[in-house]
């Protein structure tokens, strides 16, 4: 594991969107280390000076703001839809997300704000893929 040092130094580089210092620390320490267990992320934590209540706490807040911050539109029938363009926006969200819920989610999300969402997106990749 890093040093604490190095984590801190990049977290005080970090904005401050988010609410306090120890989801600043939680989100950074998970960016850095993907792969970590969660009694890695506490036994980090602890050593940062933050107490098993606080970290766990803190953690539950992220986790909540993540999952209802996804998915406005997730009650919104599949057939609302096109479903092309379900489809397409499923495929392309897949890129940021390993969950195919979640990437679904995001398309509605898109395509309720504008339905050829996807389409617009795939014309305006080929027209830059064009220009090289």
């Amino acid at each position: 594991m890093e040093s604490i040092d190095k984590y801190l130094s990049e977290l005080q580089q970090q904005s401050d969107e988010l609410s306090s210092d120890v989801q600043k620390t939680i989100i950074l320490y998970i960016k850095m280390n993907p792969y970590k267990t969660y009694e890695d992320l506490l036994q980090f934590l602890a050593k940062a000076g933050f107490t098993q209540m606080t970290s766990e706490d803190n953690i539950f807040k992220l986790l909540t703001t993540y999952v209802n911050g996804v998915g406005k539109h997730i009650h919104v029938p599949d057939e609302t839809f096109d479903s092309n363009e379900l489809e397409m926006g499923i495929e392309v969200e897949k890129e940021h997300t390993d969950c195919p819920i979640l990437a679904k989610e995001i398309s509605k999300d898109h395509l309720a704000e504008c339905p050829d969402y996807y389409t617009r997106l795939k014309r305006m990749e080929d027209e830059c893929k064009n220009r090289k």
